[in-house]
């Protein structure tokens, strides 16, 4: 059973461990479904081949690993935020790039709780404004008088074997980005290691991760 705005992935999500813990049904909004799951024949002839199963899965295996990590009441209670990587349905893009995503219990029909996983929208503003941070990599130490606030790490994500290589300066700015939400005006500390298959957590056939400490003047 669908509802206004979700689509019901009930059944696909309890193929995982970690749902069927939560004794609920899990809703998808249609917001997701149309940016991160949705692919036709269409879409592959503007951006490229993708599996929509596979795009679900990734939607599920990500919140999954995160469900099972930290499964108390106090997240069932907030939920989970998290992030992956998938190529937005738009029709125009050809890299794929990180998506952040909420599960939150709701009551959406009626009396009953479900758990909706709706898009976690990046303010285009904040995306530009973050670029102006400035970094200092490791061996580099930044002027006197910044306070610390705390370390980050980001990935750059080839997703499939067809996309482009996972570079250094996509990790970058999804590091700028989490520095600047914390509002942080420099990194330190910045260093970067490339990765294979990455099984805890992501979804990323290779990836390129950046690393560094958050600090504001």
């Amino acid at each position: 059973m669908n509802t206004p705005g979700y689509i019901d992935i009930s059944e696909n999500a309890y193929e995982y461990d970690g749902f069927p813990k939560l004794g609920c049904r899990v809703f998808l909004s249609n917001d997701v479904w149309d940016k991160c799951v949705k692919w036709e024949k269409v879409d592959e002839e503007k951006q490229g081949y993708r599996e929509q199963d596979t795009r679900l899965h990734d939607v599920l295996f990500v919140l999954n690993f995160h469900i099972e990590s930290a499964f108390n009441n106090e997240t069932i209670k907030n939920g989970w935020q998290y992030k992956l990587v998938c190529m937005i349905r738009d029709g125009v893009s050809k890299e794929a790039v990180h998506v952040y995503l909420e599960a939150l219990p709701k009551q959406i029909e009626g009396e009953e709780w479900v758990l909706a996983i709706d898009l976690k929208g990046v303010n285009q503003q904040d995306l530009l404004s973050s670029q102006k941070i400035r970094t200092y990599i490791v061996g580099q130490m930044p002027p006197d008088g910044f306070t610390v606030l705390e370390p980050l790490e980001a990935w750059s994500c080839k997703n499939k074997t067809g996309d482009p290589p996972s570079t250094k300066g996509n990790a970058l700015r999804q590091l700028k980005l989490l520095a600047y939400r914390l509002g942080a005006t420099a990194l330190m500390d910045v260093e970067f290691t490339g990765h294979n298959t990455d099984v805890w957590g992501t979804n990323c056939w290779n990836s390129v991760h950046a690393s560094g400490i958050a600090i504001k003047y």
